[in-house]
């Protein structure tokens, strides 16, 4: 028998009765993003990129994956996968002498046209978050389309709670599927890393990190899951190991795996369902308010962006005063929207909640832009006595 201690903690997860939790987890991630195989979780990165958030481990293992099953030196990706996921791109395809490339946006999505110019004989993969950075929600299967036309591999992002509603990336035509755990139960001051998940499709099993889950009935007849594969790694393959992680965020994944088992498949559905009402409730709300526009128009699921008519910092600071944590400012990762804010909405924000945040932000809006307009009176007044 082994202890529910057992379970949080492991080192290594090589024993299967120790791990059930683990290869659950895993499996049910393969279920929601439709694609043939599902590796274990994925490490959390500060052991590999220096705090980057979560997602970015699986990215990485998506850019090695890339690499290998092509003698190409090229990837590309969608300008709002983000500024973190952008970096650690650029940063590790140095190290495979590998060029990265940004494709182009209209109305704040990824256009298929400029993809398909973009790709050329050396491009080995396009990289794509769904919904992207701006929270608008991308239509992957053209843009599998342009990416297979010639010879690349699709690889996306996706956040787990939107496959309640949204088209599974393995329908849409994405080769490999990675993602963040943290939405699934884990708390934002939960104190440590989340974690992350891989998915692909069987072609690429032998070239995936961590091990395979797998789903298997015992004597008895019932469901089980099982580590599948294993034998890429470093205590099995030595030097031709495609890597040589042993551990795993067993916690989080744990959590996450409660998380869903209680949601079920319904849930989760319901859930997406409610996050769409209250976020489309949310911009009509919000780009009600004189001073607010929303910076796009595409449709969106759980997060959106609006530009200000005041400095985006002194607007959060304002909010900040009143208890209100507004969101985040778009000008440090895009310079490009200078009083952008990008919101998201989770299944913890009441109308209510969308209500006084409407109400903050409008106040904060009306009494900055006033100050400003009493300077510029002082000012214009003092030229003129002078």
């Amino acid at each position: 028998a082994w202890s529910g201690v057992q379970a949080l903690a492991f080192y290594t997860p090589l024993l299967n009765k120790m791990t059930v939790t683990h290869w659950q987890l895993a499996f049910s991630m393969r279920e929601l993003v439709k694609t043939n195989r599902v590796s274990g979780l994925a490490y959390e990165p500060a052991w590999l990129a220096g705090q980057i958030a979560t997602v970015y481990l699986p990215w990485l293992f998506a850019a090695v994956l890339t690499k290998t099953h092509f003698t190409r030196f090229k990837w590309l990706e969608a300008l709002l996968l983000g500024l973190s996921g952008l970096l650690l791109l650029a940063t590790y395809s140095r190290g495979f002498r590998a060029e990265v490339a940004e494709v182009s946006l209209a109305d704040g999505l990824t256009e298929p046209e400029a993809l398909a110019e973009a790709i050329d004989a050396e491009t080995a993969a396009v990289f794509v978050q769904n919904p992207n950075y701006l929270g608008a929600i991308e239509d992957l299967e053209p843009l599998a389309e342009a990416a297979h036309a010639a010879g690349a591999l699709l690889v996306v992002s996706c956040d787990p709670i939107s496959l309640g509603v949204l088209r599974p990336p393995g329908e849409a035509g994405a080769d490999v599927a990675v993602g963040e755990g943290q939405p699934l139960g884990g708390r934002l001051d939960y104190g440590g890393p989340s974690f992350g998940f891989f998915c692909a499709r069987e072609e690429h099993m032998r070239r995936m990190p961590g091990r395979i889950a797998g789903e298997t009935t015992d004597v008895d007849g019932r469901r089980g899951f099982v580590l599948a594969l294993q034998t890429r790694e470093q205590h099995i393959r030595r030097e031709k190991a495609t890597h040589n992680i042993c551990t795993a965020q067993a916690l989080n994944a744990l959590g996450g795996m409660i998380y869903l088992s209680w949601l079920g498949k319904r849930g989760l559905v319901e859930l997406g369902e409610l996050l769409a009402r209250r976020t489309a409730y949310a911009c009509g709300r919000l780009s009600a308010v004189a001073g607010i526009e929303l910076l796009h128009e595409a449709p969106v699921l759980r997060e959106f962006a609006v530009t200000l008519d005041a400095p985006v910092e002194a607007v959060l600071d304002h909010c900040a005063e009143h208890g209100v944590a507004a969101g985040i400012q778009l000008n440090g990762d895009y310079p490009d929207h200078g009083d952008g804010l990008l919101i998201a909405i989770t299944e913890r924000h009441s109308v209510a909640d969308i209500d006084r945040l409407t109400a903050a932000l409008g106040t904060a809006i009306t009494e900055i832009s006033s100050a400003r307009a009493a300077v510029g009176g002082s000012d214009r007044e003092g030229v003129g006595t002078g």
